[in-house]
């Protein structure tokens, strides 16, 4: 799925349904169909600082 909230940015968000055996080859999935698409895997930090700011400012965004 692809969204785009103002004042959060473009997010692309990639899911598999997996069982627990196959959770690190699902995540270098991922992060390859990321990689072939040119789309940098953005850092937890940055994701929660963007995130808090939205939080703070989301009625000024609508």
């Amino acid at each position: 799925m692809l969204d785009s909230t103002r004042g959060y940015g473009h997010i692309i968000e990639l899911e598999k349904l997996i069982g627990g055996r196959e959770k690190e080859e699902t995540i270098r999935l991922l992060k390859g169909k990321l990689e072939s698409l040119g789309i940098p895997l953005t850092k937890k930090k940055v994701f929660d600082q963007k995130y808090a700011y939205y939080q703070d400012h989301r009625k000024e965004f609508l």
